[in-house]
């Protein structure tokens, strides 16, 4: 045992000391560079600390062969040892900073690095860095946009190009002299243009639009990954609170990540408070009523909100011009899209001429994403059933969805409730509600009574106060017939390839095998070849058409469905 111990703690020895040197050289570039006197760290303590990590974390990786080299006595697997630490000092030079750049491998140290550029004055390198972050940790992404966001928010203010003339005896000197600065000034390097910005009175400056995008992008990129981070944190702290009321609190402590987990949230909250000083913050209705219980104020501050919208004041839904890979992400996550699809939308929507625009935004238009995507809905399959005549019996109904708090919408009150529809074989209801404990109104009388102001009912609608409803008898021998339903009836192997984001080739293997199992089956009866000159198709559907189309021109696609 005490040989072992020594021939292990030896080889330990002999790797710390190949790396002192190497160390102390970082070590002493530390000590040599003076500090700044506002606390800012230098390069080379920035450095040195990294290479400290990185060393950390490569000794731990050697302590299976240290060990195994240490009971077997071998000297080729101590030279071997020894020759990966000189690799390992070969790799992580300390000078000049752009090479430990390379071998740098947690985002903190080029946060840090990338906020002594700009203290240094030094701004498109710091950009680099936070580029750099952004790239290769994702996770890390919203500290390097927030950085970004603040650097490009000190070059928002550019030298005017039409000066007006001054006038006093002075206003041709002025005249003169104010052009020249607006076509020299915004030629200056980045190290010099803010300072002689800020000299330049506020009368001969403007908003630099282009400016202003750029810092608003990097500003929505922070605040997007930081609400990621904090909604990742709660996740975990959940996981933990489930596994005390499990296993027991006495087992599965969790104080110290309920701490860690608040200062993170508390931190989040106040970058996030800062950035949207800086660029606008979220705003909705209730921002108009904030202490208002019923309905009826809330719906007054809702057309305050509108008035506020129409004439400018708010900006409406607008899309980031700057869009990272992992926002679309999450969206494929939460909604079951493609990721590639969304980048293609997004991309096209930034990009298209005839795009709407709020001062120089892209506007969001949700359509346009509900029409790219395949996202069927309850109301459609319901649509589809009726317009195929499965319904022997249908009633239209608006389910209220009111707390004693909220008070009385006026429409409804000269109304009288509807009755429940009885439970009956093949009755199918389009909502979940359990319709015993709600009161619930004629559709048809619903929509008389807000004829004169259908807005409001719309309102009550997003706001899930009224929820409109049916309830049906099929007839199954109609349904049985049915032999095609858009969207809910197959899938072609693009779909499943652009979804998974594989090959045509390799989504046709799983889709193979799927349909050899018995989950999907391949329906052929539709695939003859039609000539689509001749044919001629009438569908009240452009959505229904279009698909019919796509089956006309690509023959020998197969469809795939849920078996």
């Amino acid at each position: 045992m005490t040989d072992f111990y020594n021939y292990h703690t030896k080889i330990e020895e002999e790797c710390l000391t190949a790396f002192k040197q190497h160390c102390l050289e970082a070590l002493g570039n530390m000590n040599n560079q003076k500090k700044n006197d506002n606390g800012v760290p230098t390069e080379p303590e920035i450095i040195y600390f990294a290479l400290l990590d990185e060393w950390a974390l490569w000794l731990d990786s050697q302590a299976k062969s240290i060990k195994q080299c240490a009971q077997d006595r071998s000297p080729q697997q101590r030279a071997e040892i020894i020759a990966s630490v000189k690799n390992f000092l070969h790799t992580h030079p300390i000078s000049p900073v752009s090479k430990a750049l390379e071998w740098i491998n947690c985002p903190q140290p080029l946060i840090a690095l990338g906020l002594i550029r700009i203290n240094n004055g030094n701004i498109p390198a710091a950009e680099k860095i936070f580029d750099n972050v952004i790239s290769k940790f994702p996770e890390f992404a919203g500290d390097a946009c927030y950085y970004k966001g603040l650097i490009h928010n000190g070059m928002l203010k550019r030298v005017k190009k039409n000066i007006p003339k001054i006038g006093n005896e002075n206003s041709g000197f002025f005249k003169k002299t104010a052009d020249e600065i607006g076509k020299t000034v915004d030629d200056l390097s980045q190290s010099y243009l803010p300072e002689i910005k800020d000299a330049i009175p506020q009368s001969l400056c403007e908003m630099d639009d282009k400016a202003r995008i750029k810092t608003e992008d990097e500003f929505l990129q922070a605040l997007q990954t930081f609400n990621l981070r904090a909604d990742r944190k709660k996740e975990l702290h959940t996981i933990i609170t489930r596994l005390q009321q499990t296993v027991g609190p006495q087992i599965i402590k969790s104080s110290g990540f309920q701490n860690q987990a608040d200062d993170i949230s508390n931190i989040y909250d106040c970058l996030a408070t800062s950035a949207y000083d800086m660029i606008g913050h979220p705003i909705s209705f209730q921002t108009f009523s904030p202490n208002s219980q019923t309905i009826e104020d809330k719906y007054k501050a809702y057309q305050q909100f509108l008035n506020y919208l129409r004439e400018g004041y708010i900006s409406p839904k607008m899309l980031n011009h700057k869009i990272l890979e992992s926002q679309c992400e999450v969206l494929k996550n939460k909604h079951m899209l493609s990721k590639i699809k969304l980048q293609r939308i997004f991309k096209e929507m930034i990009e298209k001429s005839d795009k709407m625009e709020f001062y120089g935004r892209t506007v969001f238009q949700e359509a346009e994403i509900r029409k790219a995507f395949k996202l069927p809905k309850r109301e459609e399959f319901w649509g589809f059933l009726e317009s195929f005549g499965c319904f022997k019996e249908k009633r239209e109904f608006y389910v209220l969805q009111t707390a004693p708090t909220d008070g009385k919408i006026h429409e409804l009150q000269k109304l009288q409730r509807s009755t429940i529809p009885p439970s009956e074989i093949y009755r199918i209801q389009l909502s979940d509600y359990d319709l015993n404990s709600k009161t619930i109104y004629n559709a048809v009388e619903v929509e008389k009574a807000f004829e004169t102001n259908k807005e409001k009912l719309e309102w009550l609608e997003d706001q899930e106060f009224l929820v409109r409803d049916a309830s049906g008898i099929i007839d199954f021998e109609k349904y049985s017939k049915i032999l095609f339903m858009p969207n809910y009836d197959y899938f072609v192997i693009e779909d499943l390839a652009e979804w998974l984001e594989i090959t045509n080739f390799e989504a046709l293997w799983i889709a193979q095998r799927l349909v050899n199992q018995g989950t999907l089956k391949i329906k052929e009866e539709i695939l003859t070849k039609i000539n689509s000159e001749a044919a001629t198709l009438k569908f009240d559907d452009e959505t229904i058409l279009q698909k019919y189309k796509a089956i006309i021109d690509s023959s020998g696609v197969n469809l795939f469905s849920i078996h």
